[in-house]
């Protein structure tokens, strides 16, 4: 056995081609190649050593007087010289590997940089994908907040008062939204008569007359309701204390109006009035 192996870069020779646009070649490939020369002559003095100690340890054993001693003396000799060529040609094996192995190392740790590489730009991309999940998101949140029905009041008003009259107050709702609202509930509101909307026993008035057609109203149009079905009468303490301009005391129309749309049943409308006697018109009036 002899060093037989060395490190050529095989890179291609004349077989490679120039690319025109500019990409980097591929790393040529590591090829062991044999030193033949360096082999045989290893190999040649591995023999010439075991046939020259051989010989040496037959001359010496002739030496001896006693036949048995001198056979004794061959024989351990021949088993030391075995061992020790033994010994010599692993240790041949073993270098001449030293080249294949720091080779493969040097390979090992090219493909963990580049591994590394690949992580980092897979950890880049996974970066960009999060932030595009996230404006993903984002944009359908935004596409459901516009797809829903908004609810808002274009007019509130009320007939002229009088002495033992009934308010009657007609309120246009109007739906805002992009998308239709069905099974719209608003078949009465409350009335406050009071410094603050704040009572826990308003009047309740109720839809003059109930019609289906208000139930269902689609994107961009409006409804009107009348309400006048209450026990709520004016009195003369009442109106005075209504038409007062001196006075703390308002008349205030509140309620909440229920619906369904696309995304879903149990939405509802929150809305609160405060009553004008000159305009005999309702004034937004946030709690």
């Amino acid at each position: 056995m002899s060093k037989n192996q060395e490190i050529d870069q095989a890179s291609g020779g004349n077989d490679k081609t120039k690319s025109g646009h500019g990409k980097p070649e591929p790393e040529s490939l590591q090829v062991y190649k044999p030193r033949r020369w360096l082999a045989i002559a290893t190999t040649s003095s591995l023999a010439l050593t075991g046939a020259g100690g051989f010989a040496w340890l037959y001359w010496t054993s002739l030496a001896f007087s006693d036949v048995i001693d001198g056979l004794k003396f061959l024989t351990e000799g021949s088993i030391a010289l075995a061992l020790l060529l033994v010994a010599i040609v692993q240790a041949c094996v073993y270098w001449s590997q030293r080249g294949l192995m720091a080779a493969q190392w040097n390979t090992m740790e090219r493909s963990l940089k580049r591994t590394d590489r690949m992580i980092d730009k897979m950890q880049e991309q996974l970066v960009v994908m999060q932030d595009s999940l996230t404006e993903t998101r984002n944009i359908i949140d935004q596409n459901e907040r516009s797809l829903v029905a908004y609810f808002g009041i274009k007019e509130m008003k009320m007939n002229p008062l009088g002495i033992d009259v009934k308010p009657e107050i007609e309120i246009t709702y109007v739906n805002g939204g992009q998308t239709p609202a069905w099974h719209f509930n608003a078949w009465f509101i409350g009335l406050i008569l009071d410094t603050r909307p704040e009572s826990d026993n308003p009047w309740s008035v109720e839809e003059k007359v109930r019609d289906i057609r208000n139930t269902f109203i689609p994107a961009g149009k409006e409804r009107t309701f009348t309400y006048s079905k209450t026990d709520f009468v004016i009195t003369q303490e009442r109106l005075e204390r209504i038409n007062d301009p001196g006075s703390h005391v308002r008349l205030y129309a509140f309620g909440t109006v229920y619906y369904t749309d696309i995304s879903g049943p149990g939405k509802k409308f929150k809305f609160c009035g405060i009553y004008n006697p000159h305009t005999r018109k309702f004034g937004d009036f946030t709690v």
